[in-house]
């Protein structure tokens, strides 16, 4: 659809997850550079939780355990959480409608015990030459620095 979008946008310049919410979606020169900032943000606090960045405290562990609270807001893909039990993941009623076809109208369960899919849009933005995609990561909550994907159109 136009740009296009991942699952959970309404537009290709609307995140999904992370904190805090931003807009991208002022194409101007000034709000293109806002843009790219918020988007820098969203991906930091991502790779943070990859294990990919070190953290504040000069830590690059990652998001490892369930139980751990993750730098980045996640959403469940396939609509809940069992929040009482993973931190940091929002439910998303309406993502069902959206992944659950992707999948043949089937939910994929985690093979691990504490494990729960989840994942994240970083918003794309600009307009003309100064355009950028959104980046979709999925993770699973058992162990997200080595359960991870990334995609980019």
């Amino acid at each position: 659809e136009g740009r296009g979008r991942f699952p959970g946008q309404s537009k290709y310049n609307v995140q999904v997850g992370g904190t805090p919410t931003y807009d991208n979606t002022d194409a101007t020169t000034s709000g293109t550079s806002d843009a790219h900032d918020h988007s820098e943000a969203h991906n930091n606090k991502v790779l943070m939780d990859l294990g990919l960045k070190e953290d504040g405290s000069g830590s690059s562990d990652g998001w490892q355990q369930y139980d751990d609270t993750p730098e980045n807001a996640w959403v469940s893909v396939f609509g809940t959480s069992r929040s009482a039990e993973h931190k940091g993941i929002t439910d998303c009623t309406t993502c069902t409608d959206e992944w659950l076809p992707l999948f043949g109208n089937e939910t994929i369960a985690s093979k691990f015990q504490d494990g729960h899919y989840v994942y994240t849009v970083v918003a794309g933005g600009g307009s003309g030459k100064d355009v950028f995609p959104p980046v979709l990561y999925a993770a699973d909550v058992e162990n997200a620095v080595d359960f991870n994907n990334v995609i980019e159109p």
